[in-house]
């Protein structure tokens, strides 16, 4: 288990780094997020969290990066937030019933467009919806988008991402298998090793009539929170 400090540090460099895009230094996380703590004192604490494996030096005497285990690690925290997606939940049976009576007055592509459209303006990741009792194939939206994110100008990542999403059938499944029994998952690498380790995956399962899954797909450097915060939403 981290230290209180070494956990601040961590969750320091990876705002910064999903801001920047870039390798974070010791002293630019004291001026911007711990300014109570002096830059030998944050240097200290990212080589421990490098030790730890939860980041990483892409140079010599440059910055470090966030390593998946790291967001990962970041991201079971964000977890730890209660959410109540449950139909039982205030409205949600009201929302149910207006669930149903959209999908059957405008057809499931154009009501998934409805919701995936937000999506993208609040994430710009690509964004999706399944609902195999409904609709044959995923709605998938915001494929231009992923070219916005510098990790995606790399080739062989873009036409990882793109088979993956022409192959419908190995997107539902690891979207099935990131789901497993829950309704909410984040999966920080698509692949354990190649260029689909070099993305997420969040997906949130609404048990309504009909059941259905929407899902967001960016670069591992996402703003997990918003992300997160804005699948919640949908409904």
């Amino acid at each position: 288990m981290l230290s209180v400090r070494r956990t601040k540090v961590l969750d320091a460099l990876i705002n910064e780094y999903v801001s920047s895009m870039m390798p974070v230094s010791s002293s630019r996380l004291a001026e911007c997020y711990l300014p109570d703590v002096s830059a030998a004192t944050i240097r200290n604490e990212l080589f421990g969290l490098e030790s730890d494996g939860l980041a990483y030096s892409p140079h010599t005497s440059s910055g470090r990066i966030p390593t998946n285990s790291g967001f990962r690690l970041f991201v079971s925290r964000l977890l730890l937030v209660p959410r109540d997606f449950s139909v039982t939940s205030e409205g949600g049976v009201e929302r149910q019933q207006l669930w149903q009576k959209q999908i059957k007055a405008i057809g499931f592509y154009d009501f998934s467009q409805s919701i995936l459209e937000p999506l993208l303006a609040l994430c710009g990741q690509l964004a999706f919806s399944w609902c195999p009792t409904a609709h044959p194939v995923l709605v998938v939206r915001g494929l231009s988008l992923l070219l916005r994110h510098p990790e995606f100008r790399d080739a062989e990542l873009l036409a990882a991402i793109l088979t993956l999403v022409e192959s419908q059938s190995d997107l539902v499944g690891v979207v099935e298998e990131s789901l497993g029994q829950t309704d909410f998952a984040v999966r920080i690498g698509l692949s354990g090793e190649g260029p689909l380790s070099s993305c997420a995956l969040i997906a949130r399962r609404v048990s309504y009539q009909p059941t259905i899954t929407f899902g967001l797909i960016g670069p591992t450097r996402m703003d997990y929170r918003q992300a997160m915060r804005a699948l919640g939403s949908v409904t």
